[in-house]
């Protein structure tokens, strides 16, 4: 993931960096390696302090892509032959209603969201992505950046009164937000036609982000020079486990392509002793056929 990560980011493309970030979140990955967070966090940054409407993240390139677009031509004609099939077949008895079994299913009565796979929205994504991402800053002790992360994704996800209580705590431990002070007040303002208890919420959150400093690094910058003080230390250790990883990987692709070859071997060697016995038995239909020749006229003598 570091690797795409990288690649992404050295082309500029943070609305593909920031969605592969957010597949982290769905995985519940972040965490696991200071080098990945680190990533992630400037991916999912830079993408929101463009100030983007997130429409990117809805867009359907099928049309450019070539294997999109056979496989959408291949379902339409799939689709066709079915209708085509459906229409020859003769219309289905009708069924007796007292033969009819029916079977007890689970299922959902209401609607049901888990706010985690279930989430459609690119700005609640990267909302829940910056929360589970301060989460993991949390557990390493950067509470600053960990602050910043949880305020940011409350607001994205709107949760605005867990975004009062932690711009609060912004104001009373005099954190400078630098430009993410602008990004936040963006994310706030762009939203209209809220409830009456939201909106009060929301004016709420606006005077408190008045309070704080619009001084200090961005979060990107955060992230990048977190990035370069984490690389220096976990660097080495990770191209050595990459470089295990590969060696047990040809080790154990090797074991399973000997059993593969064993098994395919040994159906092989099954299938020619079959076919052996068939040849076997015919010959000794063959062989046997004039000595059996006076039991098999008596038997169709009796018969008759």
């Amino acid at each position: 993931m570091n690797l795409i990560l990288d690649a992404a980011l050295d082309q500029e493309d943070y609305d593909l960096a920031s969605r592969l970030a957010s597949q982290l979140m769905l995985q519940e990955e972040f965490g696991t390696n200071p080098l990945t967070d680190m990533l992630a966090l400037y991916s999912l940054a830079k993408y929101v302090e463009s100030k983007t409407d997130f429409k990117n993240w809805t867009s359907n390139d099928a049309e450019n892509d070539p294997v999109l677009s056979e496989n959408k031509i291949s379902e339409e004609e799939d689709k066709t032959d079915v209708k085509e099939e459906a229409k020859k077949e003769e219309e289905p008895e009708e069924e007796d209603e007292d033969d009819a079994q029916y079977i007890r299913v689970p299922f959902l009565r209401n609607p049901y969201d888990d706010r985690h796979f279930d989430l459609k929205s690119p700005r609640l994504i990267c909302g829940k992505s910056f929360i589970s991402l301060g989460y993991a800053l949390m557990q390493s002790k950067q509470e600053d950046m960990s602050r910043k992360c949880y305020l940011l994704g409350n607001v994205l996800s709107g949760n605005w009164s867990e975004a009062s209580s932690l711009a609060e705590k912004c104001v009373q431990s005099n954190s400078k937000l630098g430009s993410l002070k602008d990004t936040l007040v963006h994310y706030v303002e762009e939203l209209h036609d809220l409830p009456e208890a939201d909106q009060s919420d929301k004016t709420n959150l606006m005077s408190k982000l008045d309070g704080l400093s619009g001084d200090g690094p961005s979060l990107s910058d955060l992230a990048e020079s977190e990035f370069k003080r984490v690389q220096s230390e976990v660097e080495q250790k990770d191209i050595e486990e990459l470089r295990s990883n590969i060696l047990k990987w040809s080790k154990y692709r090797y074991k399973i392509q000997e059993h593969e070859d064993d098994k395919l071997n040994r159906e092989k060697l099954i299938a020619e002793i079959k076919a052996k016995k068939e040849e076997l038995a015919r010959r000794e239909q063959y062989l046997y056929f004039y000595d059996n020749l006076k039991k098999n006229s008596l038997t169709r003598l009796d018969y008759d």
